[in-house]
């Protein structure tokens, strides 16, 4: 896979083999402006299963958990994906088991 990568303020998301790393804050205004685009291509990319890293992820407004559903939607099924999160991150746990529950193949580390 080619490297992707998006840079925001304070955002940072890149792609490296079959993990997706998001650091920083989605804290912006209609971040589907930017992260449907992004998913879009990397979707396109994507040979197999994904591990979704967001143990840097300090912060995402409820804007933002759209486009990371409807990415996990798009892709191919049969791909497991693998959400690591932050062990000290309470909200993160808390918040993120919503996307567990769009199918059996997506699970929280």
């Amino acid at each position: 896979m080619e490297i992707a990568e998006l840079k925001q303020k304070d955002l940072e998301i890149y792609v490296t083999g079959d993990t997706i790393i998001i650091k920083g804050e989605i804290n912006q205004e209609n971040p589907e402006h930017f992260l449907t685009p992004f998913f879009t291509k990397v979707i396109g990319q994507m040979a197999g299963d994904i591990i979704l890293d967001l143990k840097e992820l300090e912060f995402l407004n409820s804007s933002g958990i759209k486009p990371l559903i409807q990415f996990l939607m798009k892709r191919n099924k049969q791909w497991r994906v693998k959400i690591k999160t932050n062990p000290f991150s309470s909200w993160q746990r808390t918040s993120l088991k919503i996307l567990t529950g769009l199918d059996d193949n997506i699970v929280l580390e």
